[in-house]
């Protein structure tokens, strides 16, 4: 096949408002990433609903605010959502009002490494930083700068989080695995001086199964560590 975007077969609508438990979303297949929306961070996101309740959250790479909405529609006081793409943002912000949210949410289009050093000379902490970034090790060769990437990452999002709360970290790089990805957030934890324990996991909704002999199928790994 021709390397071309295009539909194969029928017109893909535009959007497609669907809802999530508590949640109303919209994924936009035609313009917007993969399905137009993560769907496979779904059971992941109800992690939120013992954590959020009257705290702040942030929500870094956010796209379109699908885990802040759903922190907030569990009861979280206020979030803050950071992406790069002004065209997501201004998805999220329908979004929020779909879900009754909007007063409650800020949506922030930037570079979220930026936001992380600029959050840090503010001194601008929160209850529950969510970091859920774009795969950031696209091939072996890239391994070693990548796992450095993520601890980076960590590090700074774990200036951000205040004593008793938490840090709920992503990776959907493949080549990262889980044993990885957790040492990855220790490692960040110790520079930064912080103590962290596990609190849960997540991974792959059922629908995203992982085939035995292919290690590439098991590429979703999420972390929710409390940080004293």
């Amino acid at each position: 096949m021709d390397d071309r975007d295009r539909a194969l077969y029928g017109e893909p609508p535009s959007e497609v408002i669907f809802r999530e438990e508590e949640a109303i979303y919209t994924a936009h297949p035609r313009d917007g990433p993969k399905t137009g929306f993560y769907l496979d961070q779904r059971l992941n996101r109800n992690l939120l609903k013992s954590l959020v309740r009257g705290r702040r959250v942030l929500d870094l790479y956010s796209y379109t605010g699908a885990w802040g909405i759903k922190a907030l529609r569990f009861g979280a006081a206020e979030a803050v959502m950071v992406d790069s793409s002004v065209k997501a943002i201004t998805w999220g912000m329908e979004d929020a009002g779909r879900n009754g949210v909007a007063d409650r949410c800020l949506f922030v289009a930037a570079d979220v490494e930026e936001f992380l050093v600029e959050a840090a000379k503010r001194d601008d902490r929160y209850d529950v930083v969510i970091l859920d970034p774009p795969a950031l090790i696209k091939s072996r060769s890239a391994l070693a700068q990548g796992l450095n990437a993520y601890r980076a990452l960590n590090r700074a999002a774990l200036k951000l989080v205040l004593p008793g709360g938490y840090l709920v970290s992503c990776s959907c790089s493949h080549l990262m695995t889980r044993d990885l990805h957790l040492t990855a957030i220790g490692e960040a934890a110790a520079r930064e001086g912080r103590r962290v324990r596990l609190a849960a996991s997540g991974g792959h909704p059922p629908d995203h199964p992982i085939l035995p002999g292919h290690p590439e199928t098991e590429y979703l790994k999420c972390w929710v560590v409390k940080c004293e």
